[in-house]
This record gives structure tokens, C-alpha cells and sequence, in this order.
């Protein structure tokens, strides 16, 4: 094996306290190099990280990984230099002087601006953390002008994206709960936090309109991208009450078209990338069952987007489909009485397009998702039977729409009618539930047919009964698969 010495640059070379600086960030430069090689040795990687890990007990640190940061054009030591400055600020911040508080950030924040293009999007996503960690400690009372600072990089087109990625950053580093930080410092940044969202809403939103037309240019998706990820870390904590309203929900169901999903066609790797985030906008916001004050507006639009999706026959990839049937089981069972009572509301052509969905799913779990956004609707048919006429206009579309669901899923769950799907499913794996795939399959579909005969009882037995003898006809003739 060979020696420490046989393997160029030591990494002891970093631990003396260095007045040649130049020498120093060599040295790091080198080792890390050799760290991130794939020819390096488990024993040398880890010879290596022991002593970076030892590089935060030196008390020149701080001035070593500002010069690093700022004459380093190597991202790997761009990345080891912002971990060291986030840790000087996590943990001796309170400590340091003011003129080695103003020097960070001012360094910092001169590295962002001036390599806010060329910089690797990770070594800019931490940066951004590091000046948000930065902010924590200094905003309001000695940083008040910091959201007009984000603000001007966000209104430069040379660091638009560094400026959308550090407000993010900072919404996340402020809300989320640090060890560094006490609860009363937490309680009063959130307290100014609310008072910059309904403004910091309001630009998201027209920027992201501003951009629609030119989403699939991958610089303006990149700013896109950084909205609606802000937006989504805003919508876990912001009130609805005060800030929803619906050109943001328009702005959002207009991102969660896949771009290239048209009737029959397949989307493109990566079409779906905004439309994922979008989804997740829309989800938090469902999941609070929150409305705008012009609700009737808010349910209009919300309609003819969820129709639109759900109308084409087109194959979604899985991810968006498991977001989209998750935004179909929060509007059945949070906003369906509101449709139902919606003026001029087509309920019969929104059944239909949603049985149509349903059974073009070729994934079981897609599928078994879908029959809960139905257990959804059945449980308000329950919830609200009494307030509905036999033989009404609802009563009669109700009826005919759940026995054409029953029959649907008697076929899909008989290997006479479905054969090869049923084939697929596996029925040895047991799952925590201790059941296999086919037989949970099974159960769901059952639990729905169960579901449904406490509605109509007469009509699901006629159904089941038609299958039945149906089978047992193929039997006797021989046709029994």
C-alpha cells in the first residue's frame, strides 16, 4: 500500500495556520481533486475528510474560506468554503466583531452578483443559504433594506434566477425551525415575514405570467422553476384566507398543463417538470379547503382545468398522474357540494369525463387512487340523500352514473373480462397490511361495489347478478377462463 507521502498534496497541509494563502487554497484544491476522483482509496477519501472536517477549529478559518470563495474558480472548493462560512455563521456569528460581520456579508453577496450566471446551480443554491443564514440573525433591525436587496437582483436580468433562488432560500431558512435560533426570534421573523407576502404574491404571480409564453426555453423555465417552488414553500405557512385569490389559482392551473400531452400522444422526458411543481401549488391549497371571496369564479376556473386534464386521452406520465388523481380526491371530498350547486354546473359531462379517466388507467395504483376520488363522491351521495328527490333530475344521473361505475369495475375485476391486467398483479408479496397486490386490488374494488348498493341496492345486486350468471353460463359451455 502506498504511503501518505507517495500521494502528492497532504491534507495536513491545510491545518497550519497559513500566512501564504495562495499555498493554502492550492492545497485544497488538490486534495479535493483527489477526493472526488474515482481512483482515489476508501482509506485516503477518508484520511482526507477527517482533516477537512478538523478545518472549522482553526481560527483562521473565516479569512481562509472568504479567500477561498472569492479566488477559487473550482466549484468543489466554492462548496467546501460556503459549508465552512455557513458553519462561522451558525454557530460564532453573535460572536464576531461588527466590521467581520459587514466584510462576510458584503463578501458574499459581491460573490453572488458578480458569479450569479456562471455559477453551478448547486454552488448558487447554497450560496443563497449561506446569505439567507446570514439574514436570519441581521433582518430586520440591522438589515431592513435585505427584501429591497432581493428585490434588485430579482429586477436584473444578469441574476434574475440567483435573486428568485435566494427568496426562496430565505423563506425556507426563516420559517423552518433552527437550533441556532430561539422561538422568540422565529415568532418575530415570522411576524415580518406576513407583512412582505402579500406584495412577494403578487410579483410571483406576474412574473410567472409574463414568462408563460416562453416556459419551454430552459433559462426561463429555470426562473419558473424557482417560483413555483417558492410558492409552494410560502403555501405551508402563509394564511389562504388573506392571500388567495383567483389570478393566482389561474396562474397555477395554466402551469399544470403538460405541454406536449395532447389527445393520443405521449409526453416528452421532462415536459412535465413544471407542471409537477404547479400540482403541488394547487394541492396545498385544496388541502387547506380554502377559497377565494369570489368563490363562484374560483370554482368556475378550477372546473374547466380539471375537465381539460382529465378530458385527454393522452398518457401522462406517472408522476403527474399521482399528483393530479391526489388534486381529483381533495376536490371531491372538499369541493363537490360546491360544484354540484354551481350555476349552470355540466355534472353530468364532469361524470362522465371522470369515469372515462378512471378506466383508461393502466396502473393499478392509479387506478385504486382514482376509485377513492369516487368513494369521495359516494360518501357526499350518502351525506346528502336525504336532500335529494327519488327520481329527480341528480337522482336519475346519480343513479345511472353509479351503476355504469359498478359494472365497469365487475369487469375489471374478472379474469373473463380483464384477463391480462389481473395476470400482472402480484399474489404471493405480502405488503405491511399483509395482503398481496392482487388481493388489495381486489378489496378496494369491493369496498366501492359495497359502498355503492348501500345507495342503490336494487340496481348494484341486478348488476352483480348479470355477472354472475354471465360466468356461470361461460362454465357450462366451457368458456370459463
Amino acid at each position: 500500500m502506498a504511503s501518505d507521502s507517495d500521494l502528492g498534496v497532504q491534507p495536513n497541509d491545510l491545518l497550519t495556520e497559513v500566512q501564504d494563502l495562495e499555498a493554502s487554497l492550492f492545497s485544497l484544491e488538490s486534495i479535493l481533486d483527489e477526493f472526488y476522483s474515482p481512483y482515489c482509496t476508501n482509506d485516503r477519501r477518508k484520511q482526507i475528510d477527517d482533516v477537512l472536517s478538523r478545518f472549522f477549529q482553526q481560527q483562521s478559518c473565516l479569512a481562509q474560506a472568504l479567500f477561498f470563495l472569492r479566488n477559487s474558480s473550482q466549484d468543489y472548493t466554492r462548496t467546501f468554503a460556503i459549508n465552512i462560512l455557513q458553519a462561522c455563521v451558525c454557530y460564532n456569528w453573535p460572536r464576531y466583531e461588527g466590521h467581520q460581520r459587514s466584510d462576510l456579508k458584503l463578501a458574499v453577496r459581491q460573490f453572488l452578483y458578480e458569479n450569479a450566471q456562471s455559477s453551478q446551480y448547486y454552488v448558487l443554491n447554497k450560496l443563497c443559504k449561506l446569505i439567507a443564514d446570514i439574514a436570519r440573525y441581521e433582518w430586520p433591525e440591522n438589515d431592513p433594506e435585505y427584501f429591497n436587496y432581493i428585490m434588485g437582483l430579482i429586477n436584473d436580468a444578469d441574476t434574475q434566477l440567483a435573486g428568485l433562488t435566494l427568496l426562496r432560500a430565505t423563506f425556507e431558512e426563516f420559517i423552518s425551525p433552527k437550533e441556532s435560533m430561539s422561538v422568540a426570534r422565529r415568532g418575530l421573523l415570522a411576524k415580518f415575514l406576513l407583512e412582505s407576502v402579500p406584495n412577494v404574491l403578487q410579483f410571483l404571480v406576474n412574473l410567472m405570467q409574463n414568462l408563460f409564453q416562453s416556459r419551454e426555453k430552459k433559462f426561463e423555465k429555470s426562473l419558473i422553476s424557482e417560483c413555483l417552488q417558492t410558492l409552494t414553500q410560502m403555501l405551508t405557512w402563509i394564511p389562504l384566507a388573506n392571500n388567495l385569490n383567483n389570478q393566482l389559482v389561474m396562474t397555477l392551473l395554466n402551469y399544470c398543463h403538460v405541454p406536449s400531452c395532447a389527445n393520443g400522444q405521449t409526453y416528452q422526458p421532462g415536459d412535465d417538470s413544471l407542471s409537477l411543481l404547479a400540482m403541488d401549488c394547487i394541492n396545498e391549497i385544496m388541502a387547506k379547503k380554502c377559497v377565494p371571496k369570489d368563490t363562484q369564479t374560483f370554482l368556475v376556473t378550477i372546473f374547466h382545468h380539471t375537465m381539460a386534464m382529465i378530458a385527454l386521452e393522452c398518457t401522462y406520465p406517472e408522476s403527474f398522474l399521482t399528483k393530479l388523481v391526489f388534486f381529483l380526491q381533495l376536490l371531491a371530498s372538499s369541493q363537490f357540494s360546491r360544484f354540484e350547486t354551481l350555476p349552470g354546473f355540466p355534472l353530468e359531462l364532469f361524470l362522465t369525463h371522470l369515469l372515462k379517466f378512471t378506466f383508461r388507467q393502466e396502473i393499478s395504483e392509479v387506478y385504486l387512487s382514482c376509485l377513492d376520488v369516487w368513494t369521495a363522491i359516494l360518501d357526499h351521495l350518502k351525506a346528502t340523500s336525504d336532500k335529494r328527490e327519488v327520481n329527480s333530475e341528480f337522482d336519475k344521473l346519480y343513479r345511472t352514473t353509479v351503476v355504469e361505475l359498478n359494472s365497469k369495475i365487475l369487469s375489471k375485476v374478472t379474469f373473463a373480462s380483464n384477463p391480462s391486467f389481473l395476470d400482472e398483479l402480484d399474489d404471493e408479496t405480502l405488503d405491511d397490511d399483509k395482503e398481496t397486490e392482487y388481493e388489495k386490488f381486489q378489496r378496494i374494488n369491493l369496498e366501492v361495489i359495497s359502498s355503492s348498493s348501500d345507495l342503490y341496492p336494487q340496481e348494484i345486486l341486478t348488476a352483480v347478478n348479470l355477472l354472475f350468471n354471465s360466468l356461470l353460463n361461460d362454465f357450462k359451455t366451457g368458456k370459463f377462463v
